[in-house]
């Protein structure tokens, strides 16, 4: 039977592994070996080591830190390093390595105490460090050992912080001031009550806007911001005593602004175009004449009246008898964005004419007297129902999987996995002319269901690779015939 019992070896390294200049994580290194009483060393792959830093156990023994490594011991004869700080963070509080060895600190929320979640160090209090690892036999647990001595590129990290708190959190000055005007001597207590009471908002020499009422003020006005409040002087001179009546404007005499009735120097006379007209002078009279049969003006009261009257009872017999056709309301004609007629609505001609259909001013479908439509053709040939100047092309329908066509969607269908020989044909129309282009590397001899009677050219046969059906559909008394010419063998 094999014992499960360990011993450990354990000495624990202090100093710096890597520089907080460069910005890596503090750490110090515990290095130990494990072996059984037998002298058989620890030589596994995968171990999972735990290490816990506590506060002492006489203060309260909680848990600070902890971190977890796993660790290849494989020819190791029982040997292991471990770099404290640089593992997994197991930690549930926000404590840092660096900070579980600060004695300016108080601990809040930890778990694990023998009381509580508190933890006050002092200026004496060592640190416990705790190993545990896991095998192939399950966890075991060592027991505590002490860090007498905090390590010292740890603390030095901290003796950057002042009072546990960092150069970011410090008021700093832009090292391109000039001290020389203004020392920058310790504050004294009055300076510093002051600048709490700027914080607070209570100052009385830097004014805050509730206290900003209470403002005397000097200069061109007087009294206080919010009452009695004056203006005494403009840019410095003083403004007379004297209270203004209406029409009056200060005005600068003798190195006082004195209220004054405006001066009319200047202004001869005031004239008027038509339809306004002006009496002249200084003080004129302006008017608006009343138009008549020569002259622009106002209408008059029975003049607006008779507008107004003609206005409010036009009729379309007025237009028609005025212009020489009849209105067409939105109910009867066409007009942009479509209408809502309610009916089936028709476009046309009524008389033997041909009908067309214009764009970017030139004509692009015609429809004739005798039912032809033309497109892109003016004069669609009688022997034709449609004439198309150009290419007629149909979008493939594409069938990815399934045997069942439905020829409504387009006159071209392309199906890829028919799964069977049978290929349905849904929605056929008489006359009308159908491709279906197959592809399939099993071979089949294809019928189609949705044809009555099917005529095939050459026989039926199999086929293979990719096939192409050419349908052309004629419905005679209630059968749908189905002439059918079609390849294979395209590769």
């Amino acid at each position: 039977m094999l014992l499960r019992a360990w011993s450990i070896f354990l000495g624990i390294c202090t100093s710096l592994l890597s520089a907080a200049a460069l910005a890596a994580p503090l750490s110090f290194s515990v290095d130990g070996v494990i072996t059984r009483s037998d002298g058989t060393a620890l030589e596994e792959a995968g171990v999972q080591f735990t290490i816990d830093i506590k506060s002492p156990t006489l203060a309260n023994s909680c848990l600070l830190y902890r971190e977890s490594f796993t660790v290849d011991m494989t020819g190791s004869k029982g040997y292991f390093s471990l770099a404290i700080g640089k593992g997994t963070n197991l930690a549930s509080g926000s404590y840092s390595l660096s900070s579980v060895f600060a004695s300016n600190l108080m601990f809040t929320g930890l778990a694990g105490c023998s009381s509580g979640s508190t933890y006050t160090p002092t200026s004496t209090d060592d640190r416990e460090i705790v190993i545990s690892f896991t095998d192939s036999f399950g966890p075991q647990t060592f027991s505590s050992q002490h860090i007498e001595a905090v390590p010292f590129a740890v603390q030095a990290k901290s003796a950057e912080n002042i009072e546990g708190f960092d150069s970011k959190h410090l008021l700093k000055v832009n090292p391109a001031v000039d001290f020389t005007a203004n020392p920058s001597n310790p504050l004294s207590q009055i300076q510093y009550d002051e600048f709490w009471k700027l914080i607070l908002g209570t100052s009385t020499t830097y004014m805050t806007p509730s206290a900003v009422g209470g403002l005397s003020l000097a200069g061109d006005v007087s009294g206080f911001i919010g009452s009695n409040l004056s203006v005494d002087k403009i840019k410095g001179y003083a403004i007379a005593a004297t209270v203004p009546t209406s029409g009056q404007v200060l005005t600068y005499t003798g190195g006082v602004w004195t209220p004054a009735a405006p001066s009319v120097t200047g202004v001869t006379s005031v004239s008027a175009s038509a339809p306004l007209s002006s009496s002249g002078g200084l003080t004129p009279t302006i008017s608006i004449l009343q138009a008549n049969t020569t002259q622009d003006g106002y209408l008059s009261q029975t003049d607006w009246n008779a507008f107004n009257n003609k206005l409010s009872s036009i009729t379309s017999a007025n237009i028609t008898s005025a212009l020489g056709y009849t209105p067409i309301s939105n109910s009867a004609g066409f007009v942009q964005d479509g209408n809502s007629f309610g009916v089936d609505a028709i476009i046309g001609t009524n008389d033997p004419k041909n009908l067309s259909f214009e764009t970017n001013s030139s004509t692009k479908m015609t429809i004739s007297s005798a039912g032809s439509v033309g497109i892109g053709t003016t004069s669609p040939s009688a022997n034709l129902k449609l004439q198309v100047d150009g290419t007629i092309a149909s979008s493939p329908n594409i069938i990815s999987s399934g045997n069942t066509v439905d020829l409504s969607l387009s006159n071209i269908h392309y199906l890829k996995s028919i799964g069977g020989s049978t290929i349905a044909l849904t929605n056929m129309a008489s006359g009308g002319s159908y491709t279906l282009v197959i592809y399939e590397t099993t071979q089949r001899t294809y019928t189609f269901s949705g044809c009555t009677n099917s005529y095939f050219s050459p026989a039926n046969g199999q086929t293979y690779q990719y096939s192409t059906f050419s349908i052309l559909a004629v419905v005679d008394g209630g059968n749908t015939n189905c002439f059918i010419n079609w390849v294979t063998g395209f590769n």
